[in-house]
């Protein structure tokens, strides 16, 4: 066991005993992922070299994407068919920028896979098991590795939560920041990145006051943001999905393990052939960030997605 690991076990500890109290002030939460920042900066700069592309234009807006090379391919003279990982970062859908170092679990700074997989914790999670269930004519994707990813806003999960107490200091602060945001935009603004920790308070007082789906509009954009819309997507390419290896911790407070399994539970009632592994391990949300590959649970859902993403078993 790292010392890091070690680290994040006692941050993860006290973090358990705080959750229910989440408030706009700084939180175990911000510590460790500041201090995360750090060791996930140093480790990417060690392996690779670092290319900023536009990769789309919406309207005039330049969407930007961190392409990392590693160092060991890029000194080779040898033309060889490297392997690809698209990682979408987590954040809520609001905090996070082209390359997150907050949120890289540490397993997946060094790949040793092939093809194409795509890979994301929390948001970034369901934006990766989005591109398969939405995209896979175009995108052929072999793998998805999906930490903690039950974002989904018509998953019943939701629903099953209570209500926020409107009479809790916390809550009413929480309604405050939210209120104010949202007052002061003036619908022309595009922003396509926010670097940790900027809008955390932004972040944290939309679980806080139950109002996160506020952001992702209404009707019809809300409905195509839902697992039922990708789902429904999904049937067209029959048996063509890829494998799905799902994390989840058994005590994450953001994103419940009961949205994970109705998750699992519903994609296998449309696709009931489809191979998901799941990792259910004691901790909360973001509990893999700091474990390395040589951490039995890791090692094995790696070998796990290698035989779809590297021998091809679809």
């Amino acid at each position: 066991m790292t010392n890091m690991v070690k680290l994040l076990i006692l941050l993860s500890a006290f973090l358990g005993l705080f959750i229910p109290f989440i408030s706009a002030q700084s939180s175990p939460f911000e510590m460790a992922t500041l201090i995360k920042i750090d060791y996930s900066t140093a480790r990417l700069a060690e392996h690779y070299h670092r290319l900023d592309i536009t990769y789309k234009t919406v309207n005039t807006t330049a969407i930007k994407t961190a392409v990392l090379v590693p160092k060991k391919l890029a000194a080779s003279n040898k033309k060889t068919d490297a392997p690809v990982v698209v990682h979408l970062h987590g954040g809520g859908l609001v905090i996070g920028t082209n390359l997150e170092p907050a949120f890289i679990a540490d397993w997946y700074i060094k790949p040793n896979l092939n093809q194409i997989l795509t890979v994301g914790e929390s948001a970034g999670g369901y934006l990766a098991v989005q591109s398969a269930l939405l995209f896979q004519d175009k995108a052929h994707i072999k793998a998805v590795i999906a930490q903690y990813p039950a974002i989904w806003p018509d998953l019943a999960a939701w629903g099953a939560l209570p209500l926020p107490d409107p009479t809790n200091e916390a809550v009413i602060h929480a309604n405050k920041v939210l209120d104010a945001y949202l007052g002061n935009l003036t619908g022309t603004e595009i922003r396509t990145d926010a670097p940790y920790p900027d809008r955390w308070e932004l972040t944290e007082a939309a679980l806080l006051s139950g109002r996160s789906f506020e952001f992702w509009g209404n009707g019809t954009a809300l409905a195509q943001a839902g697992l039922e819309h990708a789902l429904d997507t999904s049937r067209r390419w029959g048996g063509k999905l890829p494998g799905f290896w799902v994390l989840q911790g058994e005590n994450d407070g953001m994103v419940g393990k009961a949205g994970t399994e109705e998750f699992i539970a519903r994609l296998k009632g449309v696709h009931p052939r489809v191979e998901v592994k799941y990792t259910l391990r004691p901790g909360l949300h973001g509990f893999d960030a700091f474990y390395g590959l040589e951490e039995s649970f890791v090692a094995e859902g790696v070998r796990w997605v290698k035989g779809f993403w590297l021998k091809g078993r679809k």
